[in-house]
């Protein structure tokens, strides 16, 4: 290694005292002979590189970006643009990004990274359509995770037994109309012919129903289709019985059909339209996709009078038991002598004898604390002046437990001073006030109640709400308890579901981006890292935000589907690659990769290539990397290597670090190039061009001054 001399340092620190820089040139000139510094050497001798594209011959040379480091006049824009000829998107291509929670997709990120890359004579590379990372996994999993609705307040008038038993007795069927049970759930099962026909081929017509003067009838049923498929209800009874509707209910418009998704729908209508006939009947008409296998859930048919009640158009009653959220410290009891509505009621215990409040107040400090309340969620189908009853009672041994909070539409907690009847040990119905001694204002549509424990051994029964001044006494009128129906989909539709999802996401982005896309690595990391010889699978374990496992749905085959759609969609010669990590270091891995290709191939998943992400370190062993090249370009495929970076355990490397670091970055390129044919050769991406203030694995510092690993990977590609 150069260093200074003793005689180098004295002439030029004199020189320096007595010559500018061009006067020092003209010493230099006069025959004494200055050795330069290392650092100088190695900084001019890196310097001499040319810029590494114009060592890279057929070989596509490229380096992950972000969209801010391809746009304006940046230094990291300059160098990338200088030095390589394709950037791969790091956030701009993700499904999470790109799609939202309902799955509506917005293209915007990454065509505006197309545009900043086009400006600076960049192509883009299409990295990963299908991972189980950032992913939308909030939209996904909602495809196909139960649902539940709550059967109506108000008083059916559809009649579900005649559709239990199967005798649709007073019902109307027309086609391949049976009842059967769907995953523990009675249904109505109705199957289209093989060619489409007219809506009413698969029907099912309803018996007729009294509509009352001022009636507003809302119709609800929730629909499992297998695909997308066309449907619609006609009517008898209104002045139009074919209307176009806002079928759904959530504000898109009306259509004179609605159409399924693949899973289940809900389908919730309104109509006041009656013809004055005092008659209403309807018809569910399914004919005209053919093909398509449906059931209706039973429990979820309904029609209703929202303008009818249970005894008042005016009145409703609640069993408190039946509340949607019940906390730990409410416990349920059961009273075999009928003296609580329904046999059942709820009782609130805590730890000391009394929940947290503000003594000053006396509202409650810990108003969050779930666990010490019960809220109901109810509909008030007329806007006015609603007052609320509550039947209860203290516990047989503490009278004075006679308080408790409550909350309307999660406002602040009133603490009813007052109230009536508070101190009984019997039951008694109480009426409740806002904090202002004044009933309730509530709009039409749905609305929340909730009462807290204030003190322990306090019992609840029954809730009533009416804008009448009604005083309900003993059990109150009979309430209709709201059930709960969970609905689930079995696993055919569920694979089916994800499939076309996944059919419209490839499908989606490869023509969003084909005109500029024309390589895309087609599914990332599917290999298991703990069981590398299988897929990964979500199952078994806490997901993280983004995660989607599309294998766990669509088994081995997910992949082939996306190879498929993406094949289908993308131009005739464009590149469809595989990738996964760690091959370099798990040869098991490897090979359990390449027996996952060798099926897919098998199936016709028209792959092109393989992408192998290598992160070294100094500690990797390079057999095992000439071992993996080896394995890779048997196959046949044409290999590219992605995110190629090695990595220093230090901010601070050493020299012998660094020239470490040069080699291996040689050495990899070099084994490339001599396992893998030339005809196998695609390309090589690094990771990043430049270091990061933390992670030292780039060609670049941090300052975009080249490194010792520049010249490394020069090198390797020029052969030299």
């Amino acid at each position: 290694m150069r260093r200074f001399s003793k005689n180098y340092i004295a002439i030029l620190a004199a020189a320096t005292l007595l010559f500018s820089c061009t006067e020092l040139d003209d010493v230099v000139d006069t025959g004494i002979e200055i050795q330069k510094p290392t650092s100088v050497i190695d900084a001019e001798e890196l310097n001499a590189y040319e810029v590494l594209r114009t060592y890279s011959g057929d070989l596509v040379l490229g380096a992950n970006a972000a969209e801010g480091n391809i746009s304006g006049t940046n230094p990291a824009s300059t160098l990338l643009e200088t030095n390589f000829e394709q950037v791969t998107p790091v956030t701009e291509l993700n499904q999470n990004v790109i799609m939202a929670d309902d799955g509506t997709t917005d293209f915007s990120s990454i065509e505006s990274y197309i545009s900043k890359a086009q400006e600076r004579g960049l192509s883009v590379y299409g990295g990963t359509l299908v991972s189980s990372t950032n992913q939308n996994d909030v939209y996904l999993k909602g495809l196909v995770e139960p649902f539940s609705f709550y059967t109506p307040l108000f008083p059916n008038m559809v009649i579900h037994g005649p559709l239990n038993d199967g005798t649709f007795t007073n019902w109307v069927t027309n086609g391949n109309v049976t009842t059967e049970d769907y995953l523990g759930q009675a249904s109505v099962k109705m199957v289209t012919g093989a060619t489409a026909g007219a809506g009413d081929a698969t029907s099912l017509q309803s018996p007729s129903y009294i509509v009352e003067d001022g009636a507003k009838f809302e119709m609800t049923f929730y629909l499992l289709a297998n695909k997308v498929a066309e449907g619609r209800v006609v009517f008898s009874g209104l002045n139009n019985n074919e209307p176009e509707l806002d079928w759904f209910g959530d504000g898109t418009g009306a259509s004179p059909t609605f159409t399924t998704k693949v899973g289940w729908n809900t389908i919730k209508i309104q109509t006041n339209d009656f013809d004055g006939s005092g008659q209403f009947s309807f018809r569910i008409e399914l004919g005209n996709t053919p093909n398509v296998t449906y059931y209706l859930n039973i429990k979820g048919l309904s029609v209703v009078n929202l303008n009818g009640s249970v005894d008042n158009p005016d009145e409703i009653f609640l069993e408190c038991e039946d509340a949607q959220q019940i906390g730990a410290f409410m416990i349920l009891n059961t009273d075999s002598e009928a003296a609580v509505s329904g046999g059942k009621y709820l009782e609130g215990i805590i730890d000391g004898d009394r929940g947290t409040y503000d003594t000053g107040t006396g509202l409650p400090s810990d108003a969050v604390n779930t666990d010490m309340q019960f809220v109901y969620t109810f509909n008030v189908r007329t806007t006015g002046t609603y007052y609320i009853w509550l039947r209860h009672r203290c516990h047989e041994a503490y009278g004075g437990d006679d308080s408790w909070f409550f909350s309307v539409d999660g406002n602040q907690y009133y603490y009813p001073n007052g109230i009536e009847n508070q101190n009984s040990d019997t039951w008694s119905w109480s009426k409740h006030f806002d904090g202002n001694g004044d009933a309730f204002d509530l709009e039409a549509g749905e609305h929340t109640i909730a009462f807290k424990i204030r003190e322990s051994g306090h019992y609840f029964d029954k809730i009533y709400i009416t804008m009448t001044v009604n005083e309900p006494t003993g059990l109150g009128t009979a309430a209709i308890a709201q059930e709960e129906v969970l609905l689930d989909v079995s696993k055919e539709e569920k694979q089916q579901i994800i499939g076309e999802a996944l059919n419209s996401w490839v499908s989606g982005v490869v023509n969003a981006c084909k005109d500029n896309i024309t390589a895309w690595d087609v599914v990332k990391n599917p290999m298991d890292d703990y069981n590398p010889q299988e897929l990964k699978t979500g199952k078994n374990k806490e997901q993280e935000s983004g995660e989607f496992f599309w294998q766990d749905y669509l088994g081995a085959k997910y992949a082939v589907d996306a190879f498929t759609y993406a094949r289908e969609n993308a131009n005739t010669g464009d590149l469809l690659f595989i990738s996964d990590y760690g091959l370099e270091s798990n040869l098991v891995k490897c090979r359990g990769l390449i027996a996952y290709i060798n099926y897919l191939d098998s199936q016709g998943a028209p792959i092109d290539g393989i992408t192998t992400q290598m992160h070294l370190t100094l500690e990797s062993d390079m057999d095992k990397v000439a071992t993996m090249f080896e394995l890779l370009a048997a196959t046949g495929k044409i290999i590219r290597i992605a995110d190629l970076k090695v990595s220093l355990d230090t901010s601070d490397p050493t020299v012998e670090m660094l020239q470490e670091q040069t080699a291996m970055y040689k050495s990899v390129i070099e084994m490339y190039k001599s396992y893998v044919p030339a005809a196998q050769q695609y390309g090589i991406s690094l990771m990043g061009a430049n270091d990061s203030n933390d992670e030292k694995y780039g060609l670049w510092h941090a300052n975009y001054n080249r490194k010792p690993a520049y010249a490394g990977f020069a090198d390797g590609l020029s052969g030299n």
